[in-house]
């Protein structure tokens, strides 16, 4: 029962997601977009890390008291607070006028859709980047702490550190996008990916505390301003009766395409370790050979963003 209300709670999140992001950036100005959504980011950011951080002290408390049940019911009445304070939020948000848009059926929308060029080349860019990050980040876990041997104390400490450079940076990609454009924007964020990419190819036994402690710094760094610019990106080439649905059916076709990555990937993974972890008899961990293909990935990104969107701007 759990897992069928959990899957119909996303059901339901992700048919009303799209509208409600159309909605709520039309309240913000055009040309703001980029210092509204790193304001956002960064409240979103301290406020889960206190949130989680609280939460699992409460947890912890309790536990160690052998009340594990009362933990899970106060944990169950702060997720209803949370979900009514979330629901007042929207309904006392302005409501914008917004342009008046006919119903169309369901066929004719899509149809329209995909024979739209701009959308075509902004989903390219959500799979690219679903795709990096589906092809290597789920395998990251194990690796840290099967191969590479880092505790757990060592892990959370280089997430908060990536977790802080993303906070750090946040404005500074707004600025930026505001001023230059969200474009221009996501392209230095695939550089700073494959950056981060390139740490965790050379993340080895002897190196692994270093590489990875970069890895999460350099992937703050890129995440600081690759998921508006995303979002973003949709807004600048995408006419506004068309932002919700385009919204749409660009995180369903990446979303699917980052699940089937991972879900092609993980038997050359078990392959590789299976074999020892040695690839034409050189040792190379599985992750190091997903991670350097996620790079390439980035790379591809980085040139095509530049030619498809950055070149025909500045014509």
């Amino acid at each position: 029962l759990f897992i069928i209300f959990i899957f119909v709670a996303y059901l339901i999140y992700n048919l009303a997601h799209p509208k409600k992001i159309n909605w709520l950036m039309s309240l913000v100005d055009d040309n703001k977009r980029g210092g509204f959504t790193a304001n956002k980011e960064i409240i979103s950011l301290i406020s889960g890390m206190t949130f989680s951080f609280l939460m699992g002290a409460l947890i912890d408390y309790f536990r160690e008291a052998g009340k594990i049940r009362t933990a899970f019911i106060l944990t169950a009445v702060v997720i209803f607070g949370v979900m009514v304070c979330h629901t007042l939020t929207m309904v006392f948000a302005v409501e914008k006028e917004m342009p008046d848009i006919p119903r169309r059926n369901f066929k004719k929308t899509i149809g329209e859709l995909i024979k739209n060029k701009n959308i075509i080349r902004v989903a390219i860019v959500f799979i690219a980047y679903y795709v990096s990050y589906y092809i290597s980040i789920p395998f990251y876990g194990t690796y840290q702490i099967n191969e590479l041997g880092l505790s757990l104390t060592f892990i959370s400490a280089i997430v908060m550190c990536g977790s802080i450079s993303r906070i750090l940076v946040s404005k500074f990609w707004g600025r930026y996008a505001d001023k230059k454009s969200f474009a221009r924007m996501i392209e230095k964020c695939f550089i700073f990916f494959g950056i981060a990419q390139a740490c965790a190819v050379f993340a080895m036994p002897n190196t692994g505390k270093v590489m990875f402690a970069l890895y999460y710094v350099f992937q703050g760094i890129a995440f600081g301003g690759i998921s508006s610019a995303l979002i973003n990106l949709i807004f600048d080439y995408v006419t506004v009766e068309q932002w919700a649905d385009s919204l749409a059916i660009t995180q369903a076709i990446a979303g699917f395409t980052g699940f089937i990555t991972t879900l092609l990937i993980s038997p050359i993974v078990s392959l590789i370790q299976n074999n020892g972890n040695k690839i034409f008899g050189l040792t190379v961990y599985a992750q190091q050979f997903v991670s350097a293909i996620a790079l390439a990935v980035s790379i591809a990104a980085v040139f095509y963003i530049r030619f498809i969107f950055i070149k025909n701007t500045d014509k």
